[in-house]
């Protein structure tokens, strides 16, 4: 089964920062799940809280309100962009930028060196993906 965050119309509801190492949580992430390629082929698509958690970052842009509802994104690793879709769980080290633009028209924009991102508790049915 393959899986992949999906950005747009998921909700980012917290960012911690400790030591240059920053988590995005996002309690509401749109999740695929499918047997062929997310975002292209059919899937089931859940809700589930993940985690997004970066090391060695540079903050660009941080929105000021929270939670933030995600009209698109995209996730740079090593020069190769993710349009609004990344597989996970994910493990990632290298040059890595994460870019979230909101429903409201704000930026989140952050460089990093690590970047994991982890799925918590049980995923909640949302909807078919043709």
């Amino acid at each position: 089964m393959n899986k992949a965050l999906e950005l747009h119309d998921s909700s980012l509801d917290l960012i911690e920062e400790n030591d240059g190492q920053i988590n995005l949580w996002l309690n509401e992430a749109i999740v695929h799940h499918t047997e062929g390629e997310p975002g292209i082929d059919k899937a089931t698509c859940y809700i589930q809280k993940l985690e997004i958690k970066l090391t060695d970052t540079i903050k660009l842009n941080i929105p000021k309100h929270f939670p933030i509802d995600i009209s698109d994104g995209y996730f740079v690793i090593n020069n190769e962009r993710h349009d609004n879709m990344i597989k996970i769980p994910i493990e990632s080290s290298g040059d890595i930028e994460v870019f979230i633009l909101t429903m409201h028209n704000e930026r989140l924009k952050i460089q990093a060196k690590k970047m994991l991102i982890l799925e918590h508790g049980e995923p909640e049915f949302l909807q078919e993906f043709e």
